[in-house]
């Protein structure tokens, strides 16, 4: 009886590692639809309302050079960030070519007021963050997520949906 209970002890011990496995995969993976609408914070109900919308119109913004927050030692972090930002007014796909060119002047010319908040907002998330801050994906993530937030409370007639780097240096 005894040379029996260790290996059903690990048999069992198994299956409950392997049921936390899958079960840990599914969140990470999500479920499909619902589960992308709770990570761009849209409710069931808005997600019926409105068509699905691929992308939105990019934003470039200036290249800035910052300093970062390391003590005792002088660090620059270089970054071009591109708003991709969600028109309320949207029907249908994005327009194409010369059509979508004009579309990004109107936005631009659209967000020129605020443009001072946009500039200070970025610049403040930048400035706070150290180089330990920045490494790796996950802090790279941290970074979109934080000014996704931050300039969302800023540019309100349009959805912030994603906050991209076109160049991002640490020296």
């Amino acid at each position: 009886m005894k040379k029996l209970l260790l290996p059903v002890i690990l048999v069992v011990l198994g299956l409950a590692v392997g049921a936390g496995g899958v079960f840990a995969a599914s969140r990470v993976v999500g479920g499909g639809a619902a589960a992308a609408a709770k990570a761009a914070h849209i409710d069931d109900d808005e997600l019926d309302r409105k068509p699905p919308q691929r992308h939105g119109i990019m934003l470039p913004l200036k290249e800035r050079i910052v300093n970062l927050a390391d003590p005792g030692n002088m660090r620059y972090l270089k970054a071009t960030i591109v708003l991709e930002l969600y028109e309320p007014g949207q029907k249908g796909e994005l327009p194409k070519g010369e059509e979508y060119k004009k579309k990004q002047e109107e936005l631009a010319k659209e967000l020129r007021p605020q443009n001072y908040q946009i500039e200070d907002e970025i610049t403040a998330v930048l400035t706070a963050k150290t180089t330990a801050d920045l490494m790796g994906a996950e802090g790279k993530q941290k970074l979109k997520d934080e000014l996704k937030d931050r300039l969302s409370k800023v540019i309100h007639e349009y959805r912030v949906l994603n906050v991209l780097f076109t160049d991002l240096i640490i020296q």
